[in-house]
Formats: structure tokens, sequence, C-alpha cells
């Protein structure tokens, strides 16, 4: 929670924050507490079985001190819905065995029940700490820059006395205009049929934005700005701008039939050259309606996940637009947007099946044709290089290849500027070796969220908190020397 404490000092720079790490000099933890105006308390696996951080739970509640409840919306981060949070107040209160020895729960073995007695309390009941954390509105936690603005400012606006007008952020996404334009071709999106709430989400978009929807075939006027075209129909696919695959934990789950005509689809549309155009709903506060689900269900569950053709063809290649819910909405539908309106106004050139990504084990290559002529010698690139400067050299024939960890990346080491992330070594006995990842590549995305524009901790905080199998999209020159770092 050092980032938290970090933000909110840059945001409010009078506030002062305690973090046992950082601060905790004497004492136990719960002395703090009584110094301190508010307790924010960040659920997950790990807090609700450290005894420490019980205590300061603890002491909050019996001296009745206001609580902020940030949650974690990732189970592979530890993150834990509210039943589950209930279940694990319970356990702590029942009978526990450790040892050979039997304690009346694990408050009495981590010694919190005498302690809490000599504080002058009684023990509070799992039910009383539960009704604590959830007596105002729980605030999400994230880790894409652009929703933890968010984050901070709804966390701030509490920290402020009295404060009753609204709070912004500087740059915050949720407050940029979006200006929205007709279509390049004849349809700014096609919504397959057999994509569950794809529709759905497009009217959602539209009508947060004042869009009218219009389903059939567009006819240019005046009003034409304030429109959004889409289609169903297969033959229209070709007409639009973009195919809409909206993820969520219906997407491939919803039978065999719709599966494989989902599959088609999104096979056609590739291979036709429209713009794929990714929209996952993730976890989170708000989310319950909507079947979010974390983007590893899509390589992995057992009620069906992405065909293996798909993976092959590198349906993942491109970002996914993230989509919240709550306060977190708005900055996610102004991301949709931006993405739809993201498109060059020229015609898209279909892809041939000459130059379908191929597949070797677990990474998928991409070729682009080489120059004519090659020179005899090609460009260094630098540590300051990003991905841009490879794509856009003119002497430089690309390779795009996908490397997925399961638990890692053991061995990798990348060498960050701020403007990109470079491969610097390799372990030759690790994953990343395994994977060919090479000394020199440039890193151009991490499990889904592009490097570009990050700064060098945003790029490190992204590979960090990236869900496992963490995934790299790298691109380096076909020369093979790579970069020199």
């Amino acid at each position: 929670m050092r980032i938290v404490k970090q933000r909110l000092l840059e945001m409010l720079p009078d506030v002062c924050v305690f973090l046992d790490v950082d601060d905790l000099k004497t004492g136990k933890g719960a002395e703090y507490v009584d110094v301190s105006s508010i307790t924010l308390i960040f659920c997950s696996v790990g807090y609700f079985a450290s005894p420490n951080c019980m205590r300061e739970i603890l002491r909050t509640v019996v001296t009745s001190k206001p609580i902020i409840t940030l949650l974690e919306p990732e189970p592979n981060h530890g993150g834990m819905t509210r039943d589950a949070i209930h279940d694990s107040l319970q356990r702590n209160s029942e009978p526990w065995e450790k040892a050979g020895i039997q304690h009346m729960s694990k408050y009495a073995m981590w010694g919190l029940e005498k302690e809490v007695a000599s504080w002058g309390y009684h023990l509070p009941t799992s039910e009383q700490l539960q009704n604590a954390l959830f007596s105002n509105e729980p605030i999400e936690w994230n880790r894409i820059g652009a929703l933890q603005d968010i984050t901070l400012r709804v966390l701030a606006q509490r920290l402020l006395p009295g404060q009753k007008e609204e709070v912004y952020v500087q740059g915050e996404i949720a407050n940029q205009t979006v200006v929205w334009r007709p279509p390049v071709k004849q349809y700014h999106v096609f919504c397959s049929t057999a994509n569950p709430g794809a529709t759905a989400l497009m009217c959602e978009l539209g009508i947060h934005f004042g869009l009218s929807m219009e389903e059939h075939e567009r006819h240019l006027s005046s009003s034409d700005k304030r429109r959004l075209y889409t289609s169903s129909d297969g033959e229209d696919m070709p007409q639009c701008d973009h195919f809409l695959l909206y993820l969520t934990d219906l997407t491939w789950t919803s039978g065999n039939e719709s599966t494989a005509a989902l599959a088609n689809d999104v096979l056609r549309v590739m291979e036709a050259g429209v713009h794929m155009l990714l929209a996952h709903e993730m976890p989170g506060v708000g989310q319950e309606e909507r079947f979010a689900c974390p983007f590893n269900n899509f390589f992995a569950c057992d009620h069906g996940a992405t065909p293996q053709t798909l993976l092959h063809a590198g349906v993942y290649n491109s970002i996914a637009t993230p989509l919240k819910g709550g306060a977190w909405r708005q900055a996610s539908m102004v991301m949709l947007a931006h993405a739809i309106q993201a498109v060059e106004r020229t015609e898209a050139k279909p892809r041939s099946r000459a130059t379908a990504p191929a597949v070797r084990g677990h990474i998928a290559l991409q070729h682009r044709k080489a120059p004519d002529q090659p020179p005899a010698s090609y460009p260094a690139m630098t540590a300051s290089s990003t991905a841009d400067d490879v794509e856009s050299s003119p002497h430089v024939t690309v390779v795009e290849h996908l490397a997925t960890f399961d638990a890692g990346p053991l061995g990798l080491g990348i060498s960050c500027s701020c403007d990109g992330v470079i491969v610097s070594s390799v372990d030759n006995e690790s994953a990343a070796s395994a994977q060919s990842v090479r000394v020199g590549d440039v890193v151009i995305a991490v499990s889904g969220q592009s490097t570009r524009g990050l700064s060098k901790d945003e790029v490190l905080r992204t590979v960090v908190a990236a869900s496992r199998p963490l995934t790299l999209l790298l691109a380096r020159p076909e020369s093979g020397r790579g970069a020199h770092v």
C-alpha cells in the first residue's frame, strides 16, 4: 500500500499518512490507530490472516474510528468478495488447532483476545467487524493508471473534511471530451449475434454520450455526428470500422454452437482486415450483473475458453478496453469511445492468409514483409528506443511475438526507460529463454496493457501487478542484432 500513501501525499500534501512498514517505530500498531482520524483497510486474503492487521481493525472498531474499506478486485492478488471477507472473519472466531494445541479462536491463539480485554473492551463479533467494514460504500483498488486516478480521487474526497463539491484529478480520463465523428466506412461497429451483450454494450455507450443508435444503412446528414452506427448483419462486416469482441464470463461459455459461430465471425474479420475492438468486463464494484471475470478465464476455464484457433491467430494481440463499474464506469465509457474513434481515415487493407500469425509452441509469430533490398547494416536500438522507433524504421523488419509465463517471468531482466522497455538480459535456464525472449527485444504490452507512453515506474508496476499467466508482446528487428543496452 505504499503506492496509496505516495499518491495521497502527492494529491493532498498536508495529509499525514501512517504506513506500518514505513512508520512503525515502537509498539504493535494499535497505538497509531488512536492518533489517526481514519483507518484505511485494504481487504485481501493476507490481511485477515495476519494478527498484526487484525489488531489494527480490532482497535479501530472498539474505539469507533471511521473506516475506509479498499477492496482488491483481482483474485490473483488476493482479492475477496464480501461473502469471502465474512467467511474469513467468521473462521477467525471459531475454534482453531495448531501444533496439536486447541484454541478457542484464532484471536485466542494470537493473544488478541486478552489484548483487547486489556484495553477494557469485549472482543467484537465477526458480524460487528463486517458491519464496520461496510458501513460506508467500499472503494475499489485499480492498477490501471486511468482507473487508479479515480480510486485515489474517491479516496481523497473521503479524507477532505466537509467536502461537498465534486473533486477532480488533473488529466483524469473520465473528464475528457469525446468528439464523436461519423464512421469511416458504413458503420462504426459490428456486433455479432453470437457475442452475448455486445449490442447492449453499444446501447449503453450511446445512452451515455447521447448518441442515437442506427442499425441500418446511414445517410449523411447534418446530425450524422451524433449517431452510433452498428450492424449485426454478416454481409455488412467488411463495411464496419470495428468488430466488437465483448469479453465476459459468457463469451465462450454459451454452448458449442454459439462459441463456434462467434469464433467463425472472429476469423472472418481477421482475414478481412477489420479492426478487432476488444472490451473486457473486469471484476469489481458494481460488476455483479455484468458477468465480469478475470482475463485469465479466456485462456483456461472449466466452463469454456477461447478456441485454440483464435489464440493461434493472435485474437488477443491488441489491448482490451477495461470495463469497470461504479464510479469507474464513466472512465471505461470514455476509453471505449476513444477506441471506436481511433480509426485511420483511410480504407483498411485486408490481410492475406499468407501473413496470418504462425504458431511455434507458446509463441505466436507475426512477420511483416521484409524490404526488397535489406541494407548492409541495421540501425542500433538504444535503451531509450521504443516500439514505435522499431516499427517506424524504414530499414528494420519487425517480428512480433507473444511469450507466456506461468509464474514469472523468472530470469527475465529488463532495462526501463521513460518511453519503452528493452530486455537487457535473459538467464539461459529461465522461462524467458525457453520462450525465445532475446536481449534487445522491445516489450510493447504486458498482459494486454500497452507499455507505450508509460513512465518507468508505471511499467514496473504493470509487470509486477499483472495477473499470471503473464504475457509479453515483444517486437524485435528481424536482423537478430537486437538492441544495444
